[in-house]
């Protein structure tokens, strides 16, 4: 899986962030319509789910990221990749690689800019991404860069960082808020039981870590951050059972080993569903059928389908900014674009 993905919402008026509380109203004028195969679906109200907003919102995002990294990335980042990023925000980091929250709700903050260069100005760089770690990138005082294209790159000063190579083996390197040494693990104390959440080394990056939207507590055994806190179980063998939204399933140990845990996939976003009978190690699914996230999109008129939680949801490239869809070369990838 490719970690390059960028959110947030271009237009004018007061609009709500990915941040808020789910389910809050747009402010900017009536819900558009997302026009898809012929069908109109209201974003704001004609399926019964109250993250609708959140959802408009984060497609709007992708879609602007779609854009903006056409002109740097080849091949460019999608809108449904971007999509299907944010499904596993919260998720515990597996590894340096991992979604990061933090950058994400950096790109968030600085999405409704005024163009692609405003943007990169915003966001401290034109290397977007999930993570402020980059695999091909490497540190040059500063900033975080990429010797295959030079129009890549991340100020890790303007991130609140500095830069830092990865003790991997591999050109690979991040940009990092505080350097540290060893792999010791803190979990910080629960006055409600067991810790949730804590604070990890790993290969010479600080940073924290929450389990508890997955279900799972905080664990200090090395490359283990998190737990399970039910009984043990078989994770190549224990399938995932639902009960509504809510998946029951197996955390792996890296003794072999699992525990059991539960999550509302429904807090996910994007993928809201409990995916039944599958293994334990992809507990929730998306809710629809109509794409995955390997949809590369398509252009609807002046609009841009995006795959978001299993469905095609039309986004308006002039409301965030651009003048039009189409599939520009030279990969052809349907997005938002400005009339030449």
């Amino acid at each position: 899986m490719g970690w390059i993905v960028i959110i947030g919402v271009a237009g004018c008026g007061s609009r709500a962030l990915p941040g808020d509380q789910d389910g809050a109203a747009v402010a900017d004028g009536p819900a558009r319509d997302a026009r898809v195969d012929g069908l109109v679906r209201p974003l704001d109200g004609a399926r019964p789910d109250a993250a609708r907003p959140r959802k408009e919102r984060v497609a709007e995002a992708c879609a602007f990221a779609a854009a903006c990294s056409g002109w740097h990335m080849q091949p460019p980042v999608t809108a449904s990749q971007c999509v299907e990023w944010f499904a596993y925000r919260d998720w515990p980091r597996g590894g340096y690689a991992g979604v990061g929250p933090s950058m994400l709700d950096r790109l968030a903050t600085c999405a409704p800019a005024a163009d692609c260069k405003a943007f990169a100005s915003c966001y401290g760089g034109s290397w977007f991404g999930p993570t402020a770690c980059r695999e091909g990138g490497e540190c040059s005082k500063d900033m975080l860069w990429t010797q295959q294209n030079s129009a890549l790159f991340l100020h890790c000063d303007a991130l609140g960082g500095v830069c830092w190579d990865l003790p991997t083996g591999a050109i690979r390197a991040c940009c990092v808020d505080t350097i540290c040494g060893g792999t010791q693990t803190t979990c910080y104390p629960d006055p409600n039981g067991s810790s949730k959440k804590g604070t990890t080394c790993m290969l010479g990056m600080a940073y924290d870590f929450d389990c508890s939207v997955m279900g799972q507590f905080c664990s200090t055994v090395p490359n283990q951050l998190c737990v399970g806190p039910g009984a043990f179980c078989d994770p190549k063998t224990t399938k995932v059972s639902c009960t509504g939204s809510v998946a029951k399933y197996c955390v792996a140990r890296t003794d072999g080993g699992g525990n059991i845990a539960n999550v509302d996939c429904a807090t996910t976003m994007f993928h809201s569903a409990c995916n039944a009978g599958a293994t334990s190690f992809d507990p929730c699914r998306p809710a629809g059928g109509e794409c995955t996230a390997s949809y590369k999109g398509e252009c609807q008129g002046k609009s841009l389908l995006v795959c978001v939680d299993g469905y095609k949801l039309a986004v308006d490239c002039e409301a965030i900014g651009f003048d039009l869809c189409g599939t520009p070369p030279p990969d052809s990838t349907p997005r938002c674009m400005y009339a030449l």
